[in-house]
């Protein structure tokens, strides 16, 4: 399970279909909504790549506002999309980027 309290990060991993590998706890947007850090990471299912887990969304809680970036990959390499929200818990952002999955 990658959920450390004591650093106060979290690392959520999604396979290609966005449903939750790890970690498999009842109370995630809690945990959420107190971590520092999160980091959101999808299973890359390239044949080149092997099958290892990518981040792509990395959200930064400050307490009364938030900054998520994102990671997009393209022809011409890396792009990070920073967005910063005031008064929004982590957990609500989760809920608008994956709808299915953090319900």
């Amino acid at each position: 399970m990658s959920v450390s309290i004591s650093n106060r990060k979290i690392e959520i991993n999604l396979n290609s279909y966005m449903e939750i590998v790890e970690p498999k706890v009842g109370n995630l947007l809690d945990i959420v909504d107190n971590s520092k850090e999160i980091c959101i990471n999808i299973l890359n299912t390239d044949q080149m790549s092997g099958g290892i887990f990518e981040n792509v969304l990395k959200i930064v809680n400050y307490g009364d506002h938030i900054i998520v970036t994102e990671k997009y990959h393209s022809p011409l390499g890396e792009i990070y999309v920073e967005k910063h929200y005031e008064d929004v818990k982590p957990s609500a952002i989760l809920k608008i980027l994956f709808p299915d999955t953090f319900k």
